[in-house]
């Protein structure tokens, strides 16, 4: 069921995250793993956060009502637990270094539990309708 709400985050980031940011767009895997790759080699990153950071749900461009360019870096889970916010910050943190500009943690999912957001207030929490 995870995979099936992870495809539809891909292919519907803007309905998802349109409410928040501006501009949103996926970055396809391809690309996010060529930079990791990079970063690898280039010694900015280990062996470990790269094969970690490749098991990424999806990695989001966007554009803050500001205008500064982000990228989200975003964890699915039809019922979100602490283990996805701690996942989604750890991952966010790699590809923040990889790419330069801020990274946002994301979760997603259609069950969140009480206090969250609360517990984990560097990272967004997005529930979306169980039939999406």
């Amino acid at each position: 069921m995870d995979y099936i709400l992870e495809r539809k985050v891909r292919e519907r980031a803007p309905a998802y995250f349109g409410r928040y940011f501006r501009r949103v767009k996926v970055v396809p895997i391809e690309e996010w793993s060529e930079k990791l790759e990079d970063a690898l080699d280039g010694g900015l990153i280990s062996e470990e956060e790269r094969k970690d950071a490749l098991n990424l749900d999806a990695l989001i461009r966007v554009k803050s009502e500001d205008g500064r360019n982000l990228l989200l870096a975003v964890e699915v889970s039809h019922t979100l637990e602490d283990k996805d916010a701690d996942r989604a910050l750890k991952r966010a943190n790699v590809i923040a270094r990889v790419y330069g500009i801020e990274t946002i943690p994301v979760v997603i999912g259609a069950y969140v539990p009480e206090g969250l957001q609360d517990r984990h207030p560097k990272v967004l929490v997005v529930q979306v309708s169980d039939d999406n």
